[in-house]
C-alpha cells in the first residue's frame, strides 16, 4: 500500500535498558528503586558477612577447644596427684602390717602408737590407723582424738563382715581394698576406709571367734552370728589360706592394718580448692557399684565449695583415678562454674559493623553503576 514511497517511521521512544536477562529488577529513572541481583556491591557485601560468619563461628569451636584443653589438663593434674595420695594412704597400712607381722600378740599399745604417730604426721591425709588381730579392733590411734573403739569385731558386724572377708580373699591380687566411700560406723561423715590382709605361719587355720562377739547367747543391735558353728560352715566362713611363705609353709590370715580418712581430710593434700580458686566446679565420684551410704548422689562423695554434691556437673572433662592394686576406680569431672566460654561478644560486634558499612557500601556502588549505565546509554542516542 505504500507503493513508491517509504514507509512511515514509528517515532522514537528512549527505551531504558533492562537487567531482568541478568536476574534483575528494573529501576526507575534516576533513582534506584529497587536492588540489581548481579551487582558487584551485594556480591561482595554477601561474601564479606559470609567469611565473617564463619569466622565467628571457627573463633568459638577453637575457644572452646583451647579452653577445654586447659580443663583437661588440669584435671589430669589434679587426678594424678588424687591416686597418690591413695597410694600413700596403702603405703601406711603396709607399715603397720609389717610391725604387726614381726611382733605378732607380743605388739604393744606404746609400739604401736610410736608408729602411728611417725606415720600420721608424715602422711597429713591419714585421719586413723588401726590393728586388728583375727578381724578386732585392738589398738586405734588418731590425732583428732575420735577413734574407732577397740573390741569391734569385723566379721560380726553386719555392714561389715562380707567386705572384710572379701579382702582376704583378694590378696595377694590385690594388698589392700577399699569399701567406700561410705559413712563411718555410727554415722555421719563419709571416709575412705583401706584394710590389708596379713598373713602368718603362727596363725590358726580357722579364725578363734565365738559365734557371737561377746561368746555369750544375745547379739548386738548391729551384729550378726559368725557363721562358723558347724565344720562345714567354718571350711566356708572362717578359713583364710595365705600365700606360702617361702614356697614351703602355709600362712593363714592373723590381722588387719586399717587406715581410715574422712573425705574431706584425704582430699587436703591434693590441693582442690585451688581449682575451685581458678573459677572451676569439681566432682570426684565411683562410676558404679557405689556403697549404698552415697546412693542419693548417685556415687558422687565430694564436691567444690561452689556447687551441690546431689547437682550433676554440665559436660564435664574427665580423668579416671585408677589405683589397680586396691582396686580403685574412681572418676574425677571438671567443669568451669557458669558453663564452657560462647566466644568474644566484641568481635560478634565488630563482624556486625562491618557487615552493616560494608551492605551500605555495597548498595551504593550499585546505584552508581546502573547510573552509569543510563547516562552512558543517554549519550549514545540520537536526539529525538
Amino acid at each position: 500500500p505504500w507503493r513508491g514511497s517509504r514507509r512511515p517511521q514509528r517515532p522514537r521512544t528512549h527505551r531504558w535498558p533492562s537487567t531482568r536477562r541478568a536476574g534483575a529488577t528494573a529501576c526507575t529513572r534516576g533513582l534506584c528503586a529497587c536492588w540489581p541481583t548481579d551487582a558487584p556491591g551485594l556480591r561482595s557485601s554477601s561474601c564479606v558477612v559470609g567469611v565473617g560468619t564463619w569466622l565467628a563461628i571457627e573463633q568459638d569451636h577453637l575457644m572452646l577447644v583451647a579452653y577445654r584443653s586447659d580443663a583437661q589438663r588440669l584435671a589430669d593434674t589434679y587426678g594424678l596427684s588424687l591416686a597418690e595420695q591413695l597410694r600413700s594412704a596403702v603405703s601406711t597400712t603396709l607399715a603397720v602390717g609389717a610391725l604387726g607381722k614381726v611382733e605378732g600378740d607380743s605388739l604393744t599399745e606404746a609400739q604401736f602408737k610410736l608408729l602411728a604417730n611417725r606415720l600420721l604426721r608424715f602422711y597429713s591425709g591419714i585421719g586413723e590407723l588401726q590393728f586388728s588381730p583375727y578381724g578386732v579392733v585392738k589398738f586405734s590411734h588418731s590425732y583428732s582424738g575420735k577413734i574407732t573403739p577397740p573390741g569391734l569385731s569385723l566379721f560380726h558386724h553386719e555392714l561389715l563382715a562380707s567386705g572384710s572377708r572379701a579382702t582376704i580373699r583378694a590378696y595377694p591380687g590385690r594388698l589392700a581394698t577399699t569399701p567406700g566411700p561410705q559413712e563411718v560406723v555410727g554415722g555421719g561423715d563419709l571416709a575412705v576406709i583401706i584394710r590389708h590382709p596379713i598373713f602368718t605361719t603362727a596363725a590358726p587355720r580357722i579364725l578363734p571367734l565365738n559365734e557371737t562377739q561377746t561368746g555369750g547367747a544375745t547379739l548386738g543391735p548391729n551384729d550378726q552370728e559368725l557363721g562358723c558353728a558347724t565344720e562345714e560352715e567354718a571350711e566356708a566362713n572362717c578359713y583364710f589360706p595365705g600365700p606360702d611363705e617361702d614356697g614351703e609353709t602355709r600362712t593363714h590370715f592373723y590381722a588387719f592394718a586399717t587406715a581410715l580418712s574422712l573425705v574431706t581430710k584425704l582430699l587436703e593434700p591434693v590441693g582442690l580448692e585451688r581449682l575451685t580458686d581458678q573459677g572451676y566446679e569439681w566432682q570426684p565420684r565411683v562410676p558404679e557399684n557405689w556403697h549404698p551410704s552415697i546412693n542419693e548422689t548417685h556415687g558422687v562423695f565430694a564436691t567444690s565449695s561452689n556447687s551441690l554434691v546431689n547437682v550433676t556437673l554440665i559436660d564435664p572433662v574427665v580423668v579416671n583415678v585408677t589405683v589397680g592394686e586396691i582396686g580403685i576406680q574412681w572418676v574425677f569431672s571438671v567443669s568451669p562454674r557458669g558453663g564452657w566460654a560462647q566466644g568474644d561478644d566484641s568481635f560478634t560486634i565488630q563482624l556486625v559493623y562491618v557487615a552493616v558499612f560494608t551492605f551500605i557500601g555495597g548498595m551504593g556502588m550499585g546505584c552508581a553503576t546502573v547510573a552509569g549505565v543510563r547516562a552512558n546509554y543517554k549519550l549514545s542516542q540520537p536526539n529525538a
